[in-house]
């Protein structure tokens, strides 16, 4: 874990770490995941001075579920002493991995993490009540009543970042439009189709921020898609950003991501927003599950099968702006590579995508 940094949005990666009697606490393990995981950062003796203040709260931390331990980084006996008489959780990071991973160095800090392991929060200080603050957010955020029914989509917020999806849109306004083209048969280059598409896309050609996109992909979206899904993706078609103007009535009507032979290998369509909040209309649709409409806020995404029917509905003011790809395992790469070299071979271009 010392190799790696990790930031707010990233998924925690599996934290095993002793407690003061030598026991193994998995973060990852079943009677801790699904809650509100709270680390308390203790890089220094004079930092554990905090403990009693920290432990006031752990009553509120734990009526809102949440999971509170106190780190003490380093092999500082006064540190575990004084976390032990305050009655605070703790476990010993030696070699001060957490505290590296997150940038905390030397100083102490407070890490949350929500139920579905994405960092929420990362602060250096002792910053309790922002902790708990947060925690009641998420605590309050949901309640125990049944929930509607809905489509088996997936929803990821804080995909990327607000840096991230302004030099996306603004890759789009500097860049080559293709107008409206969908998917069509062997061979054909894809073709315009207004009655089913209206949107602008520009692919993403530039090379750092593709591998950019690939890495926050990797970490962010295919984690999520295994553990929801049991697929393992392996490769995600060249990214595109694509704008819905309601000067154009943009829209995109209903359809399937995998019905012509090009499309054929794909497993899972991703739409990440850019903009939410600065257009009215655009949600998705997935019409065979009820009219429920879905919007992620800007950087959220959804990500859905292929196989199922859906829409974007048309924008009625403003412009939507939303990055697109497709996912697949290592045999759909391995059919969509196969696929690509037939097609050169036969002096024809490549895949063609919606």
């Amino acid at each position: 874990m010392a190799d790696i940094r990790l930031h707010c949005g990233d998924l925690l990666p599996r934290v095993v770490l002793p407690d003061p009697g030598g026991s193994a606490v998995d973060l990852s393990h079943q009677t801790i995941a699904g809650r509100p995981i709270v680390l308390w950062s203790v890089a220094q003796a004079e930092d554990a001075a905090h403990a009693e203040q920290f432990a006031g709260l752990l009553t509120a931390f734990e009526a809102v579920e949440a999971c509170v331990f106190a780190v003490a980084a380093g092999n500082d006996a006064a540190i575990v002493e004084t976390l032990e008489a305050a009655g605070v959780p703790q476990l010993v990071d030696e070699g001060r991995s957490v505290a590296q991973a997150f940038g905390l160095g030397d100083e102490p800090g407070i890490i949350v993490v929500a139920p579905g392991g994405c960092i929420a929060m990362v602060e250096t200080g002792a910053g309790f009540r922002d902790a708990l603050e947060l925690c009641e957010k998420i605590f309050g955020a949901t309640n125990e009543s049944s929930p509607p029914a809905h489509a088996p989509v997936l929803v990821i917020e804080n995909v990327f970042d607000p840096e991230l999806c302004s030099t996306l849109i603004a890759m789009w306004e500097s860049g080559q439009k293709l107008d409206n083209a969908v998917a069509v048969g062997a061979g054909e280059a894809g073709r315009v189709d207004m009655s089913l598409k209206r949107r602008s896309d520009v692919h993403v050609a530039d090379r750092a921020l593709y591998e950019r996109l690939g890495a926050r992909i990797a970490s962010r979206v295919f984690p999520e898609v295994e553990r929801a899904y049991q697929a393992k993706m392996a490769s995600f078609e060249l990214p595109r950003v694509g704008c819905y103007e309601s000067a154009a009535q943009g829209f995109f009507g209903r359809h399937r991501d995998n019905r012509t032979p090009h499309t054929a290998h794909r497993m899972f369509a991703m739409t990440v927003n850019l903009n939410t909040g600065a257009y009215a209309g655009g949600q998705l649709r997935f019409p065979e599950f009820g009219r429920q409409l879905y919007q992620p806020g800007p950087g959220g995404a959804v990500v859905f099968s292929c196989s199922l029917l859906h829409e974007a509905l048309p924008v009625t003011s403003g412009r939507r702006f939303g990055l697109f790809s497709f996912f697949t395992d290592a045999a759909g790469a391995k059919r969509e590579q196969e696929l690509i070299a037939r097609e050169k071979a036969q002096g024809r271009g490549g895949v063609r995508q919606t």
